[in-house]
């Protein structure tokens, strides 16, 4: 249905949209005729009668051409299931939005010979967020799928091109049903985890995706500047591009005045461009008429559009057919008019979309966005954007509909640059926000919880990358899912008609309130400690909060605070236990001075065994790849380890049953369910005081996961993470958000960094371990050759061109 298209795509089909004169399935067509395939078969569903009249019998293409209209809309995989009787022998299956450059006599041939039941075309994709990855193995079979990946999910630099040879069997895998059945969700993820006999071919040359209005314009500007290679070309197109660059491109009957200025734009049949009218980089589909000085910048305008005098149309508009832009009105950037609408004189168009197609995932870990800096336009979006789901979930409860959104940042005053536009886009979204200053992101949970929000955002930074985090969250205080947060891209921003209100939270009751809730879990009778007790906090802006704890329950705690920019350092030139509580309120770590004066950190799993003691009941133990439990605690069948490195613990307890249950992130971060569902280093500091008597300070213990930040552009990621894959493919253990190399104490984990240019390496160090690090330097030795490799590849081509 192209939804990523429209309006476009609800007066026209995909297909149908133009490049040059000529539609995209045209394009597709001439390509696969240079390489003599001559029957095809069209499988339709959305207005089967305009492809017919378009592409006609075949003939005017040296072709067979048939159709097979659809009474529903089953997708790829279902739609090739309907027409099983067509496929009798081996068939090439091609995408109607893709124009790729795939030899198939060389794919065909490569096919056979692995005796593959299907064979997909994979092409190499520096930036693959909007696309289907692939995990292929040396010999070529393919072991993996994964469907739009945020970066630290990214393996591979391979992407399902939209082009497979499939053998008459594979039908029979695809599942009967009147949803729609795709091939890359429903039918090759299964068969590739099977074992089956599929394969994957590169190719190399053009490839582009053209589903979206970005990706369509540009293919439109590559045609015009000659960069659309010839297999896509008419003869006529080829011998003019091979002699000169045509920067326009007209159809017929067009009128165009003298004074109309005019640039790298394509302009079908029956157009009319009055005088001083300026088109620059855009799409004009039939019978536009432009009308006298009115600018046009890189929109897509389809048919018996008008666009009215001195009208402005600022980039990356979309008009929809038959659309009336009257004079001097504004569209503004990203702005979308839909098919038959009227813009009023002088009207502006607000902007629906602001960010590119795929760009959100390049900045999501976790469900959080994450970044080293955010412009006030990003930020604007963003509150307007999660202002708009929370409006359109409440919808349909009258209730719900004004419930506040709580905005709460780790400190507000140095946050102004991020926290304004935050307000100004969830006001304009028609939300009322409830801001509390300054606090931690277990407090702004615990808020959502117990008090009536509609969602939340907490604003703070990460202590150990130091990128700035907002973390989105729903009622109840939970994550917004890494999906949740991708798709905010999709959602209309349409102007509210009421103004949200700003309020604040009053931080006396907030604290209060969540104070008497961590007091309620402190055990019976006076907390003692075996020796002095010394917190050290990255916020000092919370310091009240964790003195007034103290003060309440009289706790053996010396409190030390540190500049909210400072990444905690508790000394250890003194006695007793050092506990240290990070910005956000989340991660605890607990180390001691040992007999040699040496700083000796106190392993998650001993801090288990302790926290054990302390929940009643049978408590399950959660860990994921960060942590380094001892061989025997994980055969203890009360262990279970939950594969990644943000490892989703509560979807998990939730899918497994499990009623009780610690999690532990290998970082700092742990959870108590019998307390709540979220991590809060101050909740099990509490749990953690009674039982230190009883905490063996052991150094065969403390086994730590180090990280370290190894520099890489973008562009370098999702190949780095595929040729990690290819060269120690006998030692993987685990792919998820990172890749797991070795096991346990010679374990080493590479995971693409979100908002930032690099990669997170984690590996596990022991002080007794005369070989330490040495898988963690061959990892990163290899990586950094990689990255110099393609660097010096990139200087020599530079130079050379």
């Amino acid at each position: 249905m192209g939804t990523r298209l429209h309006p476009l795509t609800l007066t026209c089909p995909k297909p149908l949209l133009p490049i040059g004169n000529l539609p995209i399935i045209a394009r597709i067509i001439f390509a696969l005729r240079k390489q003599n395939i001559r029957e095809f078969i069209f499988l339709l569903h959305y207005q089967p009668e305009a492809f017919i009249d378009a592409l006609g019998d075949g003939s005017a293409y040296d072709a067979s051409f048939e159709y097979v209209a659809l009474e529903k809309d089953l997708s790829t995989a279902g739609s090739v299931r309907c027409i099983r009787e067509y496929v009798r022998e081996t068939c090439l299956v091609h995408a109607a939005d893709i124009l790729a450059e795939a030899p198939v006599r060389a794919m065909l041939d490569f096919h056979r010979s692995k005796r593959s039941l299907a064979t997909l075309a994979l092409y190499p994709q520096p930036a693959p967020l909007s696309y289907g990855i692939v995990r292929r193995q040396p010999d070529g079979r393919i072991r993996q799928f994964l469907e739009k990946p945020t970066w630290p999910e990214v393996f591979s630099d391979w992407v399902n091109a939209g082009v497979y040879l499939i053998e008459p069997e594979l039908v029979d895998h695809i599942p009967e049903s009147d949803h729609q059945i795709y091939f890359e969700k429903h039918v090759f993820p299964q068969l590739a985890a099977a074992g089956a006999p599929l394969y994957g071919f590169p190719i190399t040359g053009y490839w582009r995706d053209v589903g979206t209005p970005e990706d369509l314009r540009v293919a439109n500007l590559e045609f015009l500047d000659g960069q659309l290679p010839a297999a896509f070309l008419t003869r006529d197109e080829t011998a003019r591009h091979r002699h000169e660059r045509t920067f326009l491109a007209y159809g017929e009957s067009n009128s165009i005045a003298n004074t109309a200025l005019l640039s790298e734009t394509v302009i079908k049949s029956g157009c009319q461009i009055a005088a001083n009218a300026k088109i620059t980089r855009s799409v004009l589909l039939d019978n536009v008429n432009v009308l006298a000085g009115a600018i046009i910048d890189s929109a897509i305008i389809m048919d018996d559009a008008c666009i009215g005098e001195s009208a402005c149309l600022l980039p990356n508009s979309l008009i929809g057919e038959g659309a009336e832009i009257a004079a001097q009105s504004i569209i503004q950037a990203h702005g979308v008019v839909n098919p038959k609408q009227r813009v009023s004189s002088g009207q502006v168009v607000p902007t629906r979309r602001v960010l590119p197609t795929g760009y959100l995932r390049g900045f999501v870990d976790g469900g959080s966005v994450m970044g080293m800096c955010f412009n006030a336009d990003f930020m604007t979006w963003l509150g307007k954007a999660f202002g708009s789901r929370q409006a359109l979930a409440a919808a349909s409860n009258s209730e719900a509909v004004h419930r506040p959104i709580l905005l709460c940042a780790a400190d507000a005053g140095n946050m102004r640059e991020l926290v304004t536009p935050l307000i100004a886009g969830l006001t304009a979204a028609g939300c009322d926000v409830a801001c509390l200053q300054r606090g931690t992101l277990p407090l702004a949970r615990h808020l959502l919880f117990s008090k009536n929000y509609a969602g939340g955002i907490y604003v703070g930074k990460e202590d150990d990358t130091n990128l700035l985090r907002v973390a989105l969250l729903t009622g109840s205080g939970e994550d917004l899912t890494s999906l949740e947060t991708c798709s905010l891209e999709f959602v209309d921003l349409l102007e509210h008609g009421r103004q949200g209100s700003v309020t604040a939270v009053d931080e006396r009751y907030a604290y209060e309130h969540y104070l008497q809730a961590l007091a309620n879990v402190v055990p019976p009778g006076r907390v003692d400690s075996p020796a002095p007790v010394f917190v050290s906090i990255a916020n000092a802006k919370i310091e009240p909060l964790l003195q007034r704890f103290v003060e309440r329950l009289q706790l053996p705690l010396r409190i030390n605070s540190l500049p909210g920019d400072v990444v905690v350092a508790s000394p250890v030139e003194t006695e007793g236990w050092h506990f240290e509580i990070d910005s956000a309120g989340e991660k605890l770590k607990v180390f001691f001075k040992n007999d040699a004066g040496m700083r000796t950190t106190i392993s998650d799993g001993a801090l288990a065994e302790l926290l054990r003691q302390q929940v009643n009941g049978e408590v399950k133990l959660l860990f994921n790849w960060l942590m380094l439990p001892t061989c025997n605690r994980e055969e203890d069948p009360r262990m279970i380890r939950v594969p990644g490195v943000k490892a989703n613990f509560v979807d998990f307890a939730r899918r497994e049953k499990i009623p009780s249950w610690l999690s532990f992130d290998g970082q700092g971060s742990i959870t108590i369910s019998a307390w709540q569902s979220y991590p809060d280093a101050l909740m099990v500091l509490v749990y953690l005081l009674p039982g230190l008597a009883a905490l063996a300070r052991r150094n065969d213990d403390a086994t730590l996961r180090q990280q370290q930040l190894l520099s890489c552009t973008n562009e370098l990621k999702a190949m780095l993470m595929r040729r990690l894959l290819e060269n120690f493919a006998g030692n993987v253990t685990g792919i998820s958000d990172g890749i797991r190399v070795g096991a346990e104490a010679e374990c080493v984990i590479v995971r693409p960094c979100a908002g930032i240019d690099a990669l997170q390496i984690f590996y596990a160090e022991s002080p007794f371990n005369e070989k330490r690090n040495s898988l963690a330097a061959l990892v990163t030795k290899n990586l950094t050759a990689w990255i110099k490799e393609k660097e010096d590849r990139f200087m020599k081509n530079g130079r050379r061109n």
